[in-house]
């Protein structure tokens, strides 16, 4: 049995190996767990010394930006051991301790940049600050310039070139849906103004109207005093003699009547100028109009409460509530959620209506429970102001103006188209460049932005390119050296007259001008907008 054994040992397989006489024995493995022990605590020393002393130069990717260089040596105030970062670690920063909406939060995000927070993502979908704002990229590094890939991994669309979706305003052939309520044609005021100022360029007639802003990037909003006044009403506009009403007729009201009546809002009657009016044979006449003169617009608001008893909150507004579009319930929805701003200014105007009339009863009281009553009422309409200046607070505008919209004349056939007869004789001026509509000046939204989602810098294009070389949807070169009518179909306050995506590709292309998406979108919050925000907040 043994032999057997003894004959197998050493081989393997049919190959005959030879055979040690004893049993090798390995060395002891002290001296390698003496070495190895050494060489880990030497590692963790030298860990040490980087981390303290050397801004943890070996596990660091490179230094932080300068916004964070303070934090340097301070790894744990954003890192967690094997964990990413967290958008708590950046908000023990960049939040209001206790603050439920948050400055940097998604909503602030689309609504500081966008103007627009009719969208925002849910809390789940929302990607990690981190996953935008990259650190470790030096000193110089930008956090707020997002490398595209980020951008697009939620976006479907690969760059600005390539299947980027068209502007919003343009989706809707130039038309626009904001305010359709003013009569204006480029092509007639350029021409007036090249020949009035005797100018070479029609682009400097332009810049008459479009003033631009102490940083070039936009322009001042258009002013009727400082743009207007020079051509339309001049000093010498009249209405003409028109009826003075009685408890027969309707007509207008005198200055003395609306002294008499001391109505609420009416204040303005004691001090305007008596020269101004001439009565004769039952009717009166005003020799002196002005923009948004008080008279016009108080006999205005008269003759619209014959029309329509039932105005409700319209009866304080001095132009039309009525705002586009008039379409399905999701349409007007989607209009509430996108133009906030402009259902914002017919409550605010409505507040400040009721608020001056508030403030005029209260100074023609004398004591008494009347005067305590009106002070409580005027302190409830200056919360519902602020209130209203809350960006989160979503206003709905449509049961205002589908009311007024569908409001029927509540007088005979007979007796509205009189009225309406005196509106339009009384409004004669104004329909130079107003529409009427129920007896109400249409309303202007004169402050538009266009470009809800991105910014654009004229100051940068200027020297590239000139304003109608971009600006061509309406026809004005052509309309100066031709005889293109004024009733042009391109020519109107409805085209926007601004260029399309096709335009800015033409410059801005793989080969050209940047196309990178921080170029025109800038998603972070806007810290010029934080101190407004915060005052919310408190």
């Amino acid at each position: 049995m043994s032999k057997k054994k003894a004959a197998k040992k050493g081989s393997f397989g049919e190959v005959s190996l030879s055979v040690s006489k004893k049993y090798l024995v390995p060395d002891s493995r002290r001296r390698m767990f003496y070495i190895g022990g050494v060489a880990i605590l030497l590692f963790l020393l030298a860990a040490s010394f980087n981390f303290n002393k050397q801004n943890a130069s070996f596990a660091s990717k490179g230094l932080l930006s300068s916004k964070h260089a303070f934090l340097e040596n301070d790894c744990q105030s954003c890192h967690e051991a094997f964990s990413p970062v967290t958008n708590k670690a950046c908000s023990v920063c960049h939040e209001k301790q206790g603050d439920e909406r948050g400055v940097y939060t998604y909503k602030a995000h689309y609504l500081y940049q966008s103007n627009d927070n009719s969208r925002p993502l849910e809390k789940q979908a929302e990607p990690a600050c981190f996953s935008c704002h990259a650190e470790h990229g030096g000193r110089e590094s930008k956090l707020r310039s997002t490398a595209d890939p980020y951008c697009v991994s939620c976006h479907k669309f690969k760059s600005f070139n390539d299947g980027h979706p068209q502007f919003d305003f343009a989706e809707h052939g130039q038309r626009n849906e904001e305010s359709p309520g003013l009569k204006f044609t480029h092509i007639r005021h350029v021409k007036e103004l090249v020949k009035k100022k005797k100018l070479t360029d029609p682009e400097e007639a332009c810049l008459f109207c479009h003033n631009p802003q102490t940083d070039g990037k936009s322009f001042q909003v258009t002013d009727f005093d400082q743009h207007c006044a020079a051509c339309h009403l001049p000093k010498d506009t009249a209405t003409d003699f028109l009826p003075i009403k009685t408890k027969h007729s309707p007509g207008m009201e005198t200055l003395e009547s609306l002294q008499k009546s001391r109505a609420p809002g009416t204040l303005w009657a004691f001090h305007a100028n008596k020269k101004e009016f001439e009565i004769e044979d039952g009717e009166v006449l005003k020799n002196r109009i002005v923009h948004r003169d008080p008279w016009v617009l108080e006999n205005l608001r008269g003759l619209r409460k014959m029309l329509y008893q039932d105005a409700g909150l319209a009866d304080l507004l001095d132009a039309s509530p009525e705002l586009p579009p008039y379409g399905s319930k999701e349409e007007r929805e989607r209009y509430n959620k996108l133009y906030r701003g402009l259902y914002h200014e017919i409550y605010m105007e409505a507040l400040e209506t009721l608020s001056n009339r508030s403030r005029e009863l209260l100074s023609q009281t004398k004591g008494g429970k009347a005067q305590k009553e009106l002070k409580k009422i005027d302190e409830a309409l200056n919360q519902l102001s602020q209130g209203l200046k809350d960006p989160y607070v979503q206003i709905d505008g449509t049961t205002l103006t589908e009311k007024f919209q569908k409001m029927p004349l509540q007088v005979s056939t007979g007796e509205g188209k009189k009225i309406l007869n005196l509106v339009n004789e009384l409004s004669k001026n104004c329909q130079e460049c107003h529409y009427i509509n129920k007896a109400t000046i249409a309303r202007v939204q004169k402050d538009q932005r266009l470009l809800r989602r991105a910014r654009f810098d004229h100051r940068a294009h200027i020297l590239q390119s000139k304003c109608l070389d971009c600006h061509t949807e309406i026809p004005i070169e052509k309309g100066i050296v031709g005889k293109i009518l004024d009733n042009n179909p391109r020519d109107h306050a409805e085209i926007q007259n601004i260029p399309t995506i096709e335009s800015c590709q033409k410059c801005h292309k793989t080969d050209g001008a940047s196309t990178h998406c921080t170029t025109c979108h800038d998603f972070h919050a806007n810290k010029t907008h934080r101190s407004t925000l915060l005052r919310y907040l408190n």
